[in-house]
């Protein structure tokens, strides 16, 4: 097998839609019918992962064209809340290269994307409204000051929060290492705020080298363990898992070809606060709960405070991504400087048991449920709620 997930070597592992038996289930009505895997015809019947394609052969021509701008159609009543952008969306348009969209975020504020290549999901605005959640609806925490995004791809979750808390946060920082994505994420951020440099920016790097405190990636003196919240969404699949996607970038945000949540939950452990009130927040995909749980308590020696399970529409069975809410254990003030020995919140001299730095202690924790879509496909009010919070037109909801 190749080295390189995008030379066009096939990869030997098995198809991951039907785990090689070469056919998949289908379900009409109440009958469930057997029919040939869609993955699997593409790998001409090998029960394997398809052969990858030549990435190094030209994009076609439908792609390599000005891209398009896609703005928000919300009711004449709508009026984009937040900060204003420094520049319209049409202003924005004028700045696209060969490839490039720009598309409504939240409020006023766009985004650079890809015409065919990777974009912000679901996923990536769950993970933005859960952390913001923690200071508004859902929490009483201090309003955060500082953010990093890690892992942060073209800037959508770094975004949505420096939109929200545009009037406290002084520092927002994005981590990335596709040049490409860090380029696009960059000129998100100039087209968005009137003066970013001073607050906001992207920086290039590999999460690895700052999971194993080897890199430049942070200031050792001023930015080690300084960030009060730190977001992070993951690849979901080990790359034997699965089919690498060829589409420019996507196959680095779904597959663990730089690490996966392992090197997320490191990477945290050395950019988050050493307070009470700091927080970590990441998505994971729903099969990997144990493991998730696992790299945070073990790897970043943190808490789970509370677990998110979102799932698509309406009776599905299994959700379709977790969110994880974790932070440190109560410290006190001297422990805010120095890995010392904490005490709970009430000052008693009693030792918090397996603390992080001995290891945490793996008590139950709260898991809460959200839910996209109703069964007739309009989103449910608790996600519509998750839209508006980031800056989203109000939509039909069930």
């Amino acid at each position: 097998m190749s080295s390189n997930p995008y030379s066009s070597d096939a990869t030997t592992a098995l198809c991951w839609k039907c785990k090689g038996s070469g056919v998949k289930l289908k379900r009409t009505k109440k009958t469930l019918h057997a029919i040939p895997c869609g993955v699997c015809v593409a790998a001409s019947g090998s029960k394997a992962a398809a052969p990858l394609n030549d990435t190094t052969k030209p994009l076609p021509s439908r792609v390599l064209r000005r891209g398009f701008v896609r703005p928000f159609n919300p009711s004449q009543t709508w009026a984009p809340p937040g900060p204003a952008a420094a520049a319209s969306i049409d202003q924005a348009g004028a700045l696209l290269a060969d490839g490039e969209m720009v598309t409504a975020l939240c409020g006023s504020w766009v985004i650079f994307q890809l015409v065919q290549g990777h974009r912000y999901t679901t996923d990536d605005l769950s993970t933005a409204a859960i952390a913001i959640q923690l200071y508004t609806t859902r929490g009483n925490l201090p309003r955060p000051q500082s953010h990093i995004d890690i892992g942060c791809g073209l800037g959508s979750v770094l975004s949505f929060v420096r939109w929200y808390f545009d009037d406290s946060l002084l520092k927002s920082v994005g981590i990335e290492a596709q040049l490409k994505h860090v380029e696009l994420a960059r000129k998100t951020i100039s087209i968005n705020m009137k003066e970013p440099s001073l607050v906001s920016e992207v920086r290039h790097g590999d999460l690895r080298e700052l999971a194993s405190n080897e890199s430049g990636l942070l200031n050792a003196e001023t930015e080690f363990q300084s960030f009060d919240l730190v977001t992070g969404t993951p690849p979901y699949f080990p790359v034997p898992n699965g089919v690498v996607p060829t589409v420019q970038g996507r196959g680095y945000c779904s597959f663990e070809m730089r690490g996966g949540v392992e090197t997320y939950c490191l990477a945290a452990r050395q950019c988050l606060r050493r307070t009470s009130d700091a927080r970590f927040v990441f998505v994971q995909t729903a099969i990997e709960v144990k493991r998730s749980e696992e790299a945070i308590w073990s790897l970043a020696q943190m808490r789970i405070l509370e677990r998110v399970d979102f799932y698509g529409v309406d009776g599905k069975k299994d959700p379709l991504f977790v969110i994880f809410v974790c932070g440190w254990e109560s410290v006190s003030k001297e422990q805010q400087e120095s890995d010392g020995e904490t005490v709970p919140h009430d000052g008693s001299e009693k030792r918090v048991k397996d603390f992080a730095w001995d290891g945490v202690s793996r008590e139950e924790y709260g898991v809460r449920r959200i839910t996209v879509r109703d069964k007739d496909g309009r989103y449910t009010r608790e996600y519509h709620d998750l839209l508006v919070l980031v800056g989203k037109p109000p939509v039909l909801v069930a």
